[in-house]
């Protein structure tokens, strides 16, 4: 068994990158990064298994088929901030993308910037 089926088939899931296209047949899944014995491997049910790596940051940065998409719906990472998942995935996305929930919050595209953001929550207003 090499390293890379090695992390996948014993380690454990460390972020989950989930993917609906709305289209028939293989139109939705999961992208995987597993952890095991301080290394990590990237496992796509359509792309395989990628790695192994020396960290999460690395597996994410070096892993196309973990980028985001109009296709992407939620991501949960264990071990980092939103805003930290949001900067590492790479962006394949247009401008006209849906919300996208990062660890329980919920994060819009921000064409300007061309990269998504937490949404602004509505406050109230405070007078001067």
């Amino acid at each position: 068994m090499s390293a890379v089926e090695r992390i996948v088939k014993l380690g454990r899931i460390v972020l989950f990158h989930h993917w609906d296209s709305g289209g028939p047949g293989i139109g939705a899944g999961v992208e995987l990064v597993f952890s095991h014995d301080g290394k990590f491997a990237v496992h796509s049910e359509d792309d395989g298994s990628f790695g192994p790596f020396d960290s999460l940051t690395e597996a994410i940065e070096q892993t196309d088929v973990l980028g985001l998409t109009e296709a992407s719906t939620r991501i949960e990472g264990e071990s980092l901030a939103v805003i930290q998942i949001l900067d590492l995935l790479k962006m394949y996305c247009d401008g006209d993308q849906p919300l996208l929930d990062v660890n329980g919050t919920t994060c819009e595209f921000d064409s300007d910037a061309e990269h998504y953001r937490p949404r602004e929550v509505d406050r109230p207003r405070v007078p001067n």
